[in-house]
């Protein structure tokens, strides 16, 4: 069972309809709001934490990357508990294999598919090698 531990939460406002968005990763906008994660390579703002409405300009309540605690995050395909992730295209938790991505976290459960909830000790630590 996917958990939350010790994570602070920050309010920004949503550039986008977040409506389906809930524990996915997100990062700033040009415009300094915050739309899904598009990259390994981003620089991830934190952990979408609620079901946001489906307008721009709304508030939106984020986990955040340099905070720590432990978050729930969608997975993006199967990840093994103890493995360093990121973010996939649409802001979901993969693994972090490739030489160059960012590592946003340590798995603490295990996703079998795309679409499940785990948890995942929450942070930024460094690149992958």
């Amino acid at each position: 069972m996917a958990k939350n531990l010790n994570l602070a939460v920050e309010t920004f406002e949503a550039g986008s309809d977040l409506s389906a968005a809930q524990f996915q990763a997100v990062a700033y906008a040009a415009d300094g709001q915050v739309d899904l994660a598009g990259a390994a390579a981003v620089q991830v703002v934190g952990i979408l934490q609620d079901n946001a409405g489906s307008a721009a300009g709304l508030a939106v309540q984020v986990g955040p990357a340099l905070a720590g605690g432990v978050t729930k995050w969608k997975a993006g395909a199967a990840v093994a508990n103890g493995a360093f992730v990121t973010t996939d295209s649409t802001g979901r938790c993969v693994l972090a294999g490739t030489t160059g991505n960012a590592i946003w976290g340590i798995a603490q459960s295990a996703a079998g598919a795309a679409n499940e909830i785990i948890s995942v000790k929450f942070g930024y630590l460094g690149l992958a090698l």
